[in-house]
């Protein structure tokens, strides 16, 4: 035998209680940059881009069709964001450049 769940509110009760109905915090648009843009963002070509994102060093894109990929904007300035503030260090770790011998 099933027992019935207790009512929140009864009639005599001067407001029944009711819940509040769960409204969705405004969502932020997401913006979409398709692979001319990231270039253009980063500096970086096609190749360094999809080689960084394999490494798991990139954001990875987003299907968004059979022949249509595009990457989170959002994620593609938090990138850029990190690789400014770790420039520091990071040039600390990179080899120096070998340059052609001045003729």
């Amino acid at each position: 035998m099933a027992i019935a769940p207790k009512p929140l509110a009864t009639h005599h009760e001067s407001q029944p209680i009711v819940a509040a109905p769960s409204s969705p915090a405004p969502a932020t648009p997401v913006r979409l940059l398709r692979l001319a843009e990231v270039m253009q963002l980063t500096g970086l070509r096609r190749t360094t881009l999809y080689s960084l994102q394999a490494r798991g060093e990139f954001p990875l894109r987003v299907v968004i069709s059979a022949n249509t990929v595009a990457w989170v904007e959002a994620e593609v300035q938090q990138w850029l964001a990190q690789r400014s503030s770790a420039r520091g260090t990071m040039s600390a770790r990179l080899p120096l450049r070998m340059g052609r011998p001045a003729r």
